[in-house]
């Protein structure tokens, strides 16, 4: 018997920016369009990481704000307090090698949004994040949230992502080939993001995610979130963020995954995503998630000792 005993303290009092998002896409042109509204404080020196977005316009009650740029920041100096707010765009193409993209990569197709590089101005550090994206109608989009609201109106579908907790970035998938399977575990709404060709798979998925939090929260404790979801992308990923895990097509039909892989992704909403890594120190998440995922697996089949 192991007994594994965390203690943490995250402290949220002046330690995020409020960064409020509003973001809108041009589909045949791979294109995104947006606004980003950031709580600052007067003298702050407040450094944007911008990768390769275009800045349209940085501006603070109405007013045009003079700003430092270099290829991949801007750094503003507000003279009092208030609210920043950057006009930017931004072109995601696919690279003609998808096997090789990788996290820091993005993605806006006819075939959906995938959002998981530098998409929007950032803040080093931790930030609470308002997000409200508008896709045409028939699109369905996740994020980090514990709430979604979704209206439609004119052809267009907006949803607003609701998430409490500061977190170092966030992430977008959408696509208009989503079909949504809904369920519950608990106090957890479940939930299911396939395309229609790998619709049979959903239920599955499901299934084995109500095994997965049940066997976790018995080592572990509570699901830290009131929503998981399990989302597949047309890119071959293989990432888990917090409420979601983002599964590539290749990689959800493979039949093994469930029993393995899936696990190992919905045990890192508690290593990883609850509790945060300082990735200067090594990466002490991914050895505890393997060990109680990975190797546990096979120590339930007799095996850990050879793994």
């Amino acid at each position: 018997t192991i007994l594994l005993i965390l203690s943490f303290t995250l402290s949220e009092a002046g330690a995020a920016h409020k960064n409020s998002l509003h973001v809108s896409f041009d589909i045949s042109q791979s294109q995104l369009n947006g606004m980003s509204s950031i709580g600052v404080a007067a003298g702050e020196e407040v450094v944007i990481h911008k990768g390769n977005l275009e800045i349209i316009l940085v501006s603070m009650d109405g007013k045009q704000l003079e700003f430092r740029e270099d290829e991949n920041t801007l750094v503003i100096v507000p003279e009092y307090d208030g609210v920043i707010e950057i006009a930017y765009e931004g072109i995601f193409r696919a690279n003609g090698n998808e096997r090789a993209i990788g996290i820091a990569d993005s993605v806006i197709d006819e075939r959906g949004v995938s959002l998981t590089g530098r998409w929007y101005p950032e803040i080093g550090g931790l930030s609470h994040y308002d997000l409200t994206v508008v896709l045409p109608e028939g699109y369905e989009a996740v994020s980090e949230a514990e709430d979604v609201r979704k209206e439609i109106r004119d052809g267009e579908v907006e949803f607003n992502f609701i998430f409490p907790h500061p977190v170092d970035g966030i992430n977008l998938v959408a696509s208009d080939r989503y079909r949504v399977v809904k369920d519950s575990y608990g106090d957890v709404n479940l939930y299911a993001y396939f395309f229609e060709e790998d619709l049979g798979l959903a239920n599955t998925y499901i299934e084995y995610t109500k095994k997965y939090i049940e066997l976790y929260e018995g080592l572990i404790g509570d699901f830290p979130y009131k929503r998981f979801s399990v989302v597949e992308n047309f890119l071959p990923t293989g990432y888990s963020m917090p409420t979601f895990t983002l599964l590539g097509s290749m990689v959800v039909k493979l039949p093994f995954i469930v029993e393995t892989s899936l696990g190992h992704e919905i045990l890192h909403q508690w290593f990883g995503n609850l509790v945060y890594i300082d990735y200067e120190s090594g990466n002490w998440a991914e050895g505890l998630t393997t060990y109680l995922a990975d190797h546990l697996y096979k120590d339930q089949k007799g095996e850990g000792q050879a793994y």
